[in-house]
C-alpha cells in the first residue's frame, strides 16, 4: 500500500458516508477526527450557529414573506413554518466512525458504515439539540434530509431509516416524526442531490431555515468544479449566516469530488 506522510495533518476527505475513493489511505483524516472529538473550537462553532439560528427564529416564524428556498418562489405564505437539516455531522456526529477507520487504518466500506448506523449511537453535535427542542416549541416542524442511503437488510427494504429515527430521539430531540426522516432513494426521485427532497417538504411548509455542512444541502449538487462551487456560494451571500447556516466538517465533502489528482497540486502555498 502506497505510503502517504501524516506530517501536514491535511484534512483531507477520506472517509464518507457519501463516496469514499478506491485506494485512499484513510489515516490522512486523523487531524480532522480529532479536532472534531478533541477541539473547543469545534463546540463553539456549532454552538455559535445553533445560537445564532435560535436568536433569528421567531423574526422567520412571524414573517410570512419569507422563505429560505430557493425552490419556494410564491404562494408560500399561508403555509406552516418548517426547518430542513441535514443529519451527519449537522445533527448526528460521526467522527466515532471515522476515529474507528483511522484506527485500525481502514477505508469507508458501506459494510462498516451501516454496522454502525445500525448501533445508534452517534452523539449529538453540540447545539444542535437545544435548537431544535426551542424550534418545536414554537411550532416549528423539522425535517431530517440526510443522503444515509437505503440498502435492504432481509425483509427491511431500508432499514437505515427506522435506526437514523431511532439515534435522534436518543440524542434528545422531542418529538421526531419517522415520516420526516427522509433518506436517499427512500422513493424513486429522491437522489444524491437534495432538491426533489426539499421541493417535497415546499409543497406543504414555508421553509424558514436550512442547516448543513455541505453545498448540497442548500443548493442542487451538481456543480463539477471548485470555481463554479465558489461563484454559486457567492451568488448566495444574502442567505448565509441569515436563513442558511453551514456547519464545519473537514473529514468529508462533495468539495472534495472535484480536486485535482494527485491532491497535492491543490495545495496553494507561498
Amino acid at each position: 500500500m502506497k505510503k502517504i506522510s501524516l506530517l501536514y495533518f491535511l484534512p483531507i476527505m477520506l472517509v464518507s458516508c457519501i463516496q469514499q475513493p478506491e485506494g485512499e489511505f484513510s489515516n490522512n483524516n486523523l487531524n480532522s477526527t480529532l479536532w472534531m472529538q478533541s477541539a473547543a473550537e469545534y463546540k463553539a462553532n456549532s454552538i455559535t450557529i445553533y445560537q445564532a439560528a435560535t436568536d433569528k427564529l421567531d423574526g422567520f416564524i412571524n414573517d410570512k414573506k419569507h422563505t429560505a428556498l430557493i425552490e419556494q418562489q410564491e404562494g408560500f405564505e399561508q403555509l406552516p413554518p418548517a426547518i430542513i437539516l441535514d443529519v451527519d455531522e449537522t445533527v448526528l456526529d460521526n467522527s466515532p466512525y471515522d476515529a474507528m477507520l483511522v484506527k485500525e487504518n481502514k477505508t469507508f466500506s458501506n459494510e462498516t458504515w451501516n454496522y454502525w448506523l445500525s448501533l445508534k449511537q452517534a452523539k449529538a453535535v453540540p447545539g444542535a439539540v437545544n435548537f431544535l427542542n426551542t424550534a418545536q416549541q414554537k411550532g416549528v416542524t423539522i425535517f431530517y434530509v440526510t443522503n444515509r442511503k437505503c440498502a435492504p437488510v432481509s425483509d427491511d427494504p431500508c432499514p437505515q431509516d427506522g435506526q437514523t429515527f431511532e439515534n435522534l430521539q436518543n440524542i434528545g430531540i422531542e418529538n421526531v416524526l419517522a415520516e420526516n426522516v427522509m433518506l436517499r432513494n427512500e422513493q424513486d426521485d429522491w437522489g444524491r442531490d437534495k432538491t426533489s427532497r426539499r421541493a417535497f417538504v415546499a409543497e406543504k411548509y414555508r421553509v424558514i431555515m436550512l442547516f448543513g455542512d455541505n453545498l448540497g444541502d442548500f443548493v442542487a449538487d451538481t456543480v463539477k468544479t471548485q470555481e463554479a462551487r465558489s461563484v454559486l456560494t457567492e451568488d448566495n451571500l444574502k442567505h448565509w449566516g441569515h436563513d442558511w447556516f453551514m456547519l464545519a466538517n473537514p473529514a468529508y465533502g462533495s468539495w472534495e469530488n472535484v480536486l485535482e489528482k494527485p491532491r497535492e497540486v491543490n495545495l496553494i502555498t507561498y
